[in-house]
């Protein structure tokens, strides 16, 4: 095929004598061999030039194309990828949203990022009432839409728990009408009792469940309100579901040079105990980050290459364990820029995420189902285009970073360069995490 280039978003990292490709805009990932992407390389002498069918087999080129690796090359491809997340930012198909169930919480982790709430010392529940709110809300759109996702969030979304089986018995019959349902819930695990897991079971997609090191370092990163420690009861009702919920389970952790030693152990005691590396659906891992009101006054946070390398340890160390992990890469384009996406408080104000709950709101759900915006920040979170996207190899899987972490910036960009720029390790990571047998099988 004449008339190609090597697409600018394009990753290549070395593995096992292959090399994988990368493409930060169409997310597509490929293995070919070093000699075709040798040949691929040599045939193009500048951006501009042509590849000459004559070096490469036709059907990879072909295949190469329809996977956005090679592009044609008078394509701007700025312009293509200012379109193509303008199309995903405005698509209307598709809606997705944080349902905070719960201001309550039963825990008093020491670094809750969550201040917001704790500082308006409410406990505040989702009503039935309410619920159905949002289901109008969803309703008034059910000629449009075909994908909704929601997120059950808090405090501690368990512990409004009669809220949460309406909701999701409601989300659920969305599909006798033809909408594509996903249902998470992000929970402490201390109340994800066998029980309850069961009644649950037919709905939920994933449900995420943190433990931050083994117990002594867990108990005192997450307690109980009263002090006490959390990890035994976690742990059992992972093992008294893990069976019913296999590949549902996705393990976080939340890392600092204090801890990371303890949640090494504690991959290693799963694994060795109860062979949680291929039960679970994958195993996340985040620095921990400041609090909202840190984030409100200005408190700069990267991911920088201190942080980066503490990732690559840990993702590292589970990957060689065998468990499964997500794509490190991907950071955004977040929730904030998606025009019919948000996240709501039991009171039903919206926010255009999580991370801005329980700050000024961005507008509320009326009586009727109808969403009122009431602040020019839904609007500029939505339409914000950070320069520095355009002329980024990056700029697809990060778009300007966290829009909440960057909101008090002057620049209103949260940079994640440092730990963007060791994409090899985690690619390779990525990689041998997914597709490790499939690549051993192939030769």
């Amino acid at each position: 095929m004449k008339n190609v280039k090597l697409s600018r978003y394009t990753l290549a990292v070395p593995y096992q004598g292959r090399i994988i490709l990368f493409n930060t805009l169409s997310r597509s990932l490929v293995a070919i061999s070093e000699d075709a992407w040798n040949r691929l390389k040599n045939s193009i002498s500048n951006a501009n030039a042509d590849i000459d069918n004559g070096t490469l087999n036709d059907s990879l080129i072909k295949e190469l194309t329809t996977l956005g690796f090679l592009i044609p090359s008078q394509l701007d491809e700025k312009e293509l990828m200012r379109t193509h997340v303008n199309v995903l930012k405005y698509t209307p198909t598709h809606m997705g949203m944080f349902v905070n169930l719960t201001s309550r919480c039963n825990l008093s982790c020491p670094y809750c990022y969550q201040d917001l709430r704790k500082a308006l010392d409410s406990n505040q529940d989702l009503t039935t009432d309410s619920w159905n709110r949002i289901m109008r809300l969803i309703n008034k759109r059910i000629n449009i839409l075909r994908n909704v996702n929601v997120v059950f969030f808090g405090g501690e979304p368990m512990l409004n728990y009669n809220t949460l089986k309406v909701a999701v018995r409601d989300l659920d019959s969305l599909k006798e009408i033809g909408i594509k349902t996903s249902m998470s819930i992000i929970t402490n695990g201390t109340l994800f009792s066998k029980q309850r897991a069961q009644e649950l079971a037919p709905y939920i997609s994933s449900v995420q469940i943190t433990l931050d090191g083994m117990k002594e370092t867990h108990d005192k990163m997450r307690p109980y309100s009263d002090g006490s420690g959390t990890f035994d009861i976690i742990l059992k009702n992972i093992i008294d579901n893990i069976d019913q919920y296999r590949k549902r389970i996705i393990l976080r952790s939340n890392i600092n040079d204090d801890n990371i030693a303890s949640v090494k152990s504690l991959l290693h005691y799963l694994k060795e105990e109860y062979g949680l590396h291929k039960l679970l659906k994958g195993v996340g891992f985040e620095y921990i980050f400041p609090t909202q009101t840190s984030i409100h006054v200005g408190e700069s946070y990267k991911l920088t290459q201190h942080i980066s390398k503490l990732l690559i340890e840990i993702y590292s160390y589970a990957v060689d364990l065998g468990y499964s992990i997500g794509n490190p890469l991907i950071l955004g384009p977040c929730m904030a820029n998606h025009a019919f996406s948000f996240a709501v408080d039991e009171q039903l104000n919206v926010y255009k995420c999580p991370g801005f709950l329980y700050s000024n709101p961005d507008g509320y759900i009326d009586e009727e189902g109808n969403l009122v915006i009431t602040s020019s920040r839904w609007y500029s979170l939505i339409n914000f285009e950070p320069p520095c996207a355009l002329n980024c190899k990056f700029g697809p899987v990060c778009y300007g970073g966290c829009r909440w972490m960057a909101s008090s910036s002057k620049s209103k960009i949260s940079c994640n360069i440092e730990h963007l720029q060791n994409y090899s390790e985690f690619l390779a990571l990525y990689v041998k995490s997914r597709y490790k047998k499939l690549l051993e099988g192939e030769g």
